[in-house]
């Protein structure tokens, strides 16, 4: 069986992402409750928990290979803050 490389490393990529991420969450405070959350309408890569406010936060991972820092919301769209909706429901 052919192993598809390209597509292998995009996903250990966005993995190491997604431990950046919880990783920083969790140096800021917040208690990770799921990874990788999957139900009959999708995946949300983080849920956490921010205990200073009690507020549940659901966050979706866009890893990025360049060192220019910007907004997280810009590689987030409206139509994936829609499909996560029923995820979270």
């Amino acid at each position: 069986m052919r192993v598809d490389n390209k597509k292998e490393n995009k996903r250990t990529f966005g993995s190491e992402g997604e431990d950046l991420a919880a990783k920083y969450l969790t140096e800021k405070g917040f208690e990770i409750i799921e990874r990788n959350y999957f139900s009959g309408h999708g995946e949300i890569d983080i849920i956490a928990n921010d205990p200073r406010d009690n507020y549940l936060v659901f966050v979706e991972v866009k890893a990025r290979n360049t060192l220019i820092l910007s907004l997280m919301i810009r590689g987030t769209t409206t139509l994936c803050l829609l499909k996560l909706k029923p995820v979270i429901h």
